[in-house]
């Protein structure tokens, strides 16, 4: 009862339940300037047109994430789909043949002894910086063994090697030479997305960081195999970032996604916005880990006056962090909200605002009130991303506006 209790009596004005509704209201400006790829409901990953936003679901149980919101990022793979180019390098007696669906068989060919790997690799040169991270990744299929690798490797010179090998049944990294980088998903139906976040560092730095991928019949030998044992691989993709993003197909040069903006301004805005006082309500997951990904932002065509709800992940959690600027940016933060949560999960946050009375909260905690804060005037509403151009990295369930400065305990329990 005191939980119920605690929930507003009032109707939020502004209700973007993109979840549920599995649409993008129409008051929502939307633009992006390339295609862009999601998984529909029945796990088939399409094509999004230019300016068509991305209502994403999870491949594996059929739910709907929300609204997908991503940066610009490029495929540095000039050949993502088709694995029979000489761009990627067979090694020790590999065999590549194309299955259909999408799908080419990398397979341990006649030669390749029981002690060496076998297995294809990008031969690019995506020379890697020591302060340049990247993230790799292949969709892929169980072929005939119980583990798969990832290999990164400077052409086929053995210099800096690494590997990471995945076990399918546990969806588990069962040995890596890249630390907890390594991560493997299930996108349903025995496909599967597996990859590395590799850090910054002099490993890499200076040498052309290529990938490449063969089955292994070992959890902790890579080597470890009989002939005929194959994967089937479907894409692959190697960008600039701490953490994978959407596919993006190549077919001979590097391919751009270019980065999805949501607004809504004049009438679109004012109608359901108060100045004085209000709550900002967000649900939302990124996979961001040491960067500010921006979830809601109330602001103006500069960063000069702003309310934000953020995620922000050091050490691989996030926070909810909110700003009132007025006078320089980065003056007069109004509220932060430090409680962490795990990153890659739903995080629940609100901010509540007025004059000398602002406060915000996240899963069901709530931060400190702050007595002494300026409303900045706005004009405007970002979705996913802010006036500083960093974006949120993933999906938001559900953005609404409640036209009052909700109580503490309502604040904590519409999060919790």
């Amino acid at each position: 009862m005191s939980i119920t209790a605690n929930f507003p009596t009032i109707r939020p004005t502004l209700n973007l339940d993109f979840a549920n509704s599995r649409t993008v209201d129409p008051r929502i400006t939307f633009t992006r300037a390339s295609t862009a790829t999601y998984f529909d409901r029945l796990g088939v990953l399409r094509t999004a047109a230019v300016n068509e936003p991305r209502i994403d679901y999870d491949p594996a149980t059929g739910e709907c994430k929300g609204l997908l919101i991503e940066e610009q990022r490029t495929n540095l793979l000039t050949y993502s789909e088709d694995f029979t180019q000489g761009y990627w390098g067979k090694h020790n007696g590999t065999v590549v043949t194309n299955v259909g669906d999408g799908f080419y068989k990398v397979e341990r060919g006649a030669s390749a002894s029981s002690n060496v790997m076998s297995y294809i690799v990008a031969l690019n040169t995506n020379y890697a910086p020591e302060s340049e991270r990247r993230s790799h990744y292949f969709i892929i299929k169980r072929g005939n063994t119980r583990y798969v690798y990832i290999t990164t490797k400077n052409d086929f010179i053995h210099v800096n090697d690494r590997r990471a090998i995945f076990f399918f049944f546990f969806l588990s990294v069962t040995s890596s030479d890249f630390g907890s980088s390594g991560f493997i998903r299930s996108l349903g139906n025995d496909v599967f997305m597996i990859g590395v976040n590799l850090p910054t560092s002099t490993v890499w730095g200076g040498v052309a960081e290529n990938i490449g991928i063969g089955a292994c019949a070992s959890p902790t030998d890579s080597r470890v195999g009989n002939v005929g044992d194959y994967v089937l691989v479907k894409c692959a993709q190697t960008e600039k970032g701490e953490f994978p993003t959407s596919y993006i197909p190549t077919n001979g040069t590097q391919v751009t996604r270019a980065a999805d903006n949501a607004v809504m301004t004049g009438t679109n805005f004012s109608s359901w916005y108060r100045q004085d006082e209000g709550t900002l309500f967000a649900e939302a997951s990124t996979l961001r880990t040491s960067e500010y990904g921006e979830i809601f932002q109330i602001g103006e065509s500069s960063a000069a006056n702003r309310l934000d709800i953020g995620l922000l992940g050091p050490s691989g959690y996030s926070a909810v962090v909110a700003y009132g600027s007025i006078e320089a940016i980065w003056d007069n933060e109004v509220a932060i909200n430090t409680n962490k949560y795990a990153n890659g999960a739903y995080a629940k946050a609100v901010l509540a605002y007025k004059f000398n009375d602002t406060n915000t909260a996240i899963n069901g905690v709530a931060g400190t009130t702050d007595t002494v804060c300026v409303v900045p005037v706005v004009s405007l509403a970002r979705i996913g991303f802010d006036s500083f151009g960093r974006y949120l990295n993933g999906t938001i369930r559900r953005i609404a506006y409640y036209p009052a400065r909700l109580p503490n305990a309502q604040l904590q329990a519409i999060t919790a």
